[in-house]
């Protein structure tokens, strides 16, 4: 484990007893954040506390501003293990304490969340929580300069309009769903509080609501356990496929960001979001378009996926289609030969069977039989998607961006996908003009 000494002066006491020197303040915001869309970032007073609570930014680390988009990038040439940032574990925003200090006694909300099929994101709602209380106290909060330094504006899936969700292609658009529901199940939460944790005048501020709960969502990641936190300034990287960075903890739950290889001056550093085959959840969820991704999900789906299937390989990240080639990962093979055979069991239940036990001859002899059948049902896929993109297309086309923020990056979003199935698809075309050819020369040998 990472271990570092500081001076014993920037560790006296837990955040929630820190005071803010009257110098650190904003000079005009007097009672509350004001998150706004178009409320500016302020830089100078997060610099300012970050430096006063004994947050370092070393080896060559340097905020950079673009349009309102923040992101680090290295001011100059640093080696590989070099750590560029260092932040006191207890400035972080933390679901676990959150919990225990601010918010004890909610196992009815904890109890609704899981009624809601939301139990899996208590962590979370324990951070909105908190997000909304340091809201409620302006710049009382110890965590002021940090928040104004946020951004207030989000392109996610509870920010875009009707019309947007309706441009949406059907995986992208379950995930924007989904995350529009669990919005509402927070918002619903959230009337169940006691007001003496949140005020009523906080709860029907439905600005500041989306906003907090954006703020956790693009924002925080799981530390260890259930517990998930945001960290100040760890949270200003921005994402890359090809991640550059990674976060490490100590045995005090210090966090340090760690180079995972040299940088080069002026390069970007980029943690991951998680999951690189998944683009369009990075749409729906935090706001953007990931173009870097080396692979992106196939795009079928099923409502419940059975044991059989996910041991097949039935996952996100694993069922991919390659984004330089239109490769097509193993697992898409497979699942989707074992769904072909459904009234065919035996010989379905062998490919199952050889594919639990490591049996790759006979799993290979089995595709094989079968390969223009496989072939067929895929560019089936492939064909339908696209068939759905282009009629997208012509919706966005009709409409045009005017009035719809997000569409360019919806559109952008769906080329990124056409552009791969295109690939997909005259790969799948190479392999069934192939698979013909073979069968009919096979044919006349007989």
């Amino acid at each position: 484990m990472l271990r570092f000494l500081f001076s014993s002066a920037l560790l006296l006491s837990p955040i929630s007893s820190f005071h803010l020197p009257s110098t650190l303040r904003h000079p005009t915001q007097l009672f509350a954040l004001s998150v706004v869309e178009n409320t500016p970032r302020e830089y100078q007073n997060f610099a300012g506390w970050s430096n006063h609570y004994g947050m370092m930014m070393e080896n060559g680390f340097q905020l950079t501003e673009n349009n309102g988009d923040w992101s680090v990038m290295s001011a100059m040439p640093v080696a590989r293990g070099s750590r560029v940032l260092y932040v006191p574990g207890m400035l972080a925003l933390s679901s676990k304490r959150a919990k225990a200090e601010d918010f004890p006694g909610l196992e009815s909300i904890e109890q609704f969340l899981d009624k809601k099929g939301a139990a899996d994101l208590v962590p979370q709602f324990y951070l909105f929580l908190k997000v909304l209380k340091e809201y409620e106290n302006g710049e009382q909060s110890p965590y002021y300069p940090w928040f104004d330094a946020m951004p207030r504006k989000f392109s996610t899936a509870v920010n875009f309009d009707d019309f947007e969700m309706q441009c949406l292609p059907p995986f992208v658009a379950s995930l924007a769903r989904l995350d529009r529901i669990n919005f509402g199940t927070f918002t619903e939460a959230l009337q169940r509080v006691n007001p003496d944790y949140i005020r009523q005048e906080t709860k029907a501020d439905s600005v500041a609501i989306k906003w907090a709960y954006n703020v956790v969502f693009t924002r925080c990641w799981s530390k260890t356990g259930d517990e998930v936190e945001i960290v100040p300034m760890a949270d200003m990287f921005n994402h890359a496929a090809n991640a550059n960075v990674e976060v490490k903890y100590d045995d005090q739950g210090n966090c340090h960001v760690i180079l995972m290889r040299d940088a080069q001056q002026g390069e970007p550093l980029c943690l991951s979001y998680g999951n690189p085959a998944n683009p369009s959840r990075f749409l729906s969820t935090f706001g953007f378009l990931d173009q870097s991704p080396p692979a992106t999900f196939c795009k079928i789906m099923t409502a419940r996926p059975s044991k059989e299937l996910k041991n097949l390989g039935y996952d996100f990240s694993r069922m991919v289609f390659y984004v330089e080639d239109g490769a097509i990962a193993e697992e898409v093979w497979d699942v989707v030969l074992y769904s072909l055979l459904e009234n065919r069991p035996d010989i379905r239940k062998a490919f199952y069977h050889a594919h639990m036990i490591g049996d790759r001859e006979t799993k290979v002899m089995m595709h094989s039989q079968y390969l223009g059948e496989t072939i067929t049902v895929l560019l089936a896929h492939v064909d339908k998607t696209l068939s759905e993109l282009d009629v997208l297309a012509d919706k966005m086309r009709n409409e045009g961006p005017d009035g719809h923020e997000n569409l360019i990056m919806i559109w952008h979003h769906n080329e990124f996908v056409r552009a791969t199935f295109l690939k997909v698809k005259a790969r799948l075309d190479r392999m069934l003009a192939n698979e013909n050819a073979r069968r009919a020369a096979e044919y006349a040998t007989q």
